[in-house]
């Protein structure tokens, strides 16, 4: 993978994370964010990666990923808004999205803009599992599904 374009990742994920953090929340109350190791399922094949989500308003959030399979590195965001508040109580809270994806593949970096859909389930106060689909919008990819448990702060 380039290594500017992991590092250009990297530091969007704290850019973003630096803005959406300081957030006024009581004692005890949590906002949602996590970030996750994640298992995705797509084009005949598994990737292992982390995905996160960083809160930026009460419904909005950003879900930066990133992917690493035998013969390319996908990365990318999307901004999605979620059907329950971030401080909300309720177990499951489903989210749709758009985002843009960019992966390296045999020395040349390719872009595609993607549908997507998915749920947070919140496990404990420390812990959410998600899983989502990422529909491309154009034929050259296929649509894959991720899985993941992460850490909440």
């Amino acid at each position: 993978m380039n290594k500017f374009l992991a590092g250009f990742y990297v530091l969007a994920t704290i850019v973003a994370m630096e803005i959406a953090v300081p957030q006024t929340v009581s004692a005890g109350e949590s906002v949602n964010n996590f970030i996750a190791p994640a298992v995705t399922f797509g084009d005949g094949k598994t990737s292992l990666g982390v995905n996160s989500k960083i809160g930026i308003t009460d419904n909005f959030s950003l879900r930066p990923y990133i992917t690493f399979s035998s013969n390319r590195t996908n990365f990318g965001t999307s901004l999605t808004y979620g059907f329950g508040s971030r401080q909300s109580t309720q177990a499951i809270s489903p989210f749709l999205g758009l985002g843009i994806a960019a992966y390296n593949s045999n020395n040349s970096t390719k872009a595609t803009i993607f549908y997507q859909a998915g749920l947070d389930a919140n496990i404990t106060e420390n812990l959410s599992l998600f899983g989502s689909v990422n529909i491309p919008s154009n034929r050259d990819n296929s649509t894959n599904i991720s899985l993941g448990a992460g850490l909440r702060f």
